[in-house]
């Protein structure tokens, strides 16, 4: 990366319509390869020794949110065509974008309209949001892990029948919940291997990162923020990154759903994963015994995943 232009994934060449695009000549300058208004035809870009393609750092703002719309257009046509793995690819694009390691990258205005495309497409047809988190994704796991908390929280709250705005925000706040992370060195983050000490340190320092980034944008409702920030604690304060026990809906919602995936979904190659029963009777006695989690949640969460566990 230059301090000039970034590289774009060659999978997202289509997506630039109204950016213009660069490739580097043998100089090392930027000369325009792709004008603004125009699309890159793809079959001749295959043919060719495939340059890389930049955008120019001053056409960011407006390049990444041309990006994010047109993530958001081919989410809501994986819906429709009821192609599952389609539709789990197409979100965790979309969520890769909102962990996007670039600092300069800072817009989320785009993501509620994820959420809307995601409650109008399953809101009469929650059955399918199982479906979708069982699908595997390849590639970096904490897209997977954010993809999965989402469409399990869009299920609970569905099935708890809360009103349309409490549940976009919150599937907000967990689609976000790790956006912190993005500022954290990717070799703690993407460890397949036991944190050390001074490591977790480290990684415990994400829900606040992740709580002021969403504050300094601005455009987004305190209450996702919230639940960002509180989404390692738990009611007994035994959590982090403040150690308290009163905490928001949010906050306590997101923090059991993401337990949960962490244990039966998101398994790294260090642990063992446990199956969907394990994991919930692992937080069940978390819930019950050691007062970490809150009940109510817990039972409707375990109702709203179908389960046939004694309570």
């Amino acid at each position: 990366m230059s301090d000039s232009h970034i590289p774009i994934k060659m999978t997202q060449i289509s997506y630039y319509q109204k950016t213009e695009l660069y490739i580097k000549n043998s100089t090392g300058n930027f000369v325009l390869y792709k004008s603004a208004d125009c699309l890159v035809d793809e079959e001749k870009y295959s043919q060719e020794d495939h340059p890389q393609l930049y955008l120019a750092i001053k056409d960011m703002p407006d390049a990444i949110i041309e990006l994010r719309n047109v993530m958001n257009k081919n989410l809501a046509r994986m819906i429709k065509s009821g192609s599952l793995a389609d539709v789990k690819m197409a979100l965790c694009e979309i969520i890769q974008e909102a962990v996007n390691s670039n600092p300069q990258v800072n817009d989320l205005s785009c993501f509620p309209e994820t959420i809307d495309i995601l409650y109008e497409g399953y809101g009469n047809a929650s059955s399918l949001l199982k479906d979708l988190v069982d699908i595997p994704y390849g590639g970096f796991s904490l897209l997977q892990h954010c993809s999965n908390v989402l469409a399990m929280v869009l299920s609970y709250c569905l099935f708890c029948g809360l009103p349309e705005e409490e549940t976009k925000k919150l599937c907000l706040g967990a689609m976000l919940h790790d956006i912190g992370c993005s500022r954290i060195d990717q070799r703690i983050i993407g460890a397949d291997k036991k944190l050390t000490d001074e490591e977790y340190e480290i990684y415990k320092t994400h829900a606040a990162i992740g709580h002021d980034l969403i504050k300094e944008i601005g455009n987004l409702d305190v209450e996702i923020a919230q639940g960002v920030l509180e989404h390692h604690e738990r009611i007994d304060g035994s959590g982090y990154p403040r150690g308290i026990a009163n905490l928001s809906f949010a906050g306590r919602l997101i923090g059991l759903v993401d337990s949960y995936d962490n244990l039966s979904c998101s398994g790294k190659q260090h642990r063992r994963r446990l199956n969907s029963f394990e994991a919930l009777m692992k937080i069940r006695n978390e819930t019950f015994s050691e007062g970490k989690f809150d009940k109510q949640i817990f039972r409707d969460f375990c109702l709203s995943l179908g389960q046939k566990t004694t309570l």
